[in-house]
């Protein structure tokens, strides 16, 4: 029998590769947005740095664009570069397949509460006054459990 301990660093594995697989979606989708923004504010600083504007507006715009260089870069690595490290491919396939496993658990969750509630529909169908009541309530207690 395996130990609590064993249980926990599994459970805390099984978290990161989560965690790895989700930023990975997540950076793939924020890039754009980040590149895109990253441009304007270059533009933004190259206008800014040529007028006269304050230090602190320069100093502002400069370190945004810095800011927004920094996270598309990051963004980048963590959408496409980072699958090539071995561990974190594993780890990222390990991801991909407890929210495989977790969606296919929904469906049937969700499959038998349909099918629990054809069940009692065709009970209360066949019952008598009194009991469809109990049948409604117990279609009440599926559809929210």
């Amino acid at each position: 029998m395996a130990k609590k301990e064993d249980s926990a660093i599994g459970g805390i594995i099984v978290a990161v590769c989560l965690i790895l697989y989700y930023a990975r979606n997540i950076a793939r989708e924020l890039f754009p947005f980040f590149f895109f923004v990253t441009i304007l504010i270059f533009i933004v600083a190259l206008v800014v740095l040529f007028t006269e504007a304050d230090n602190i507006m320069k100093i502002g715009i400069i370190i945004g664009f810095f800011v927004m260089l920094f996270l598309t870069i990051l963004s980048g690595f963590v959408g496409w570069e980072m699958e090539e490290v071995p561990i974190i491919k594993e780890a990222l396939e390990i991801g991909e397949n407890v929210d495989h496993a977790k969606q296919i658990e929904n469906e049937a969750i969700e499959k038998f509460k349909n099918e629990t509630i054809k069940i009692i529909d065709d009970l209360e169908s066949d019952s008598t006054h009194e009991m469809k009541h109990a049948f409604e309530v117990a279609k009440l207690g599926v559809s929210l459990s």
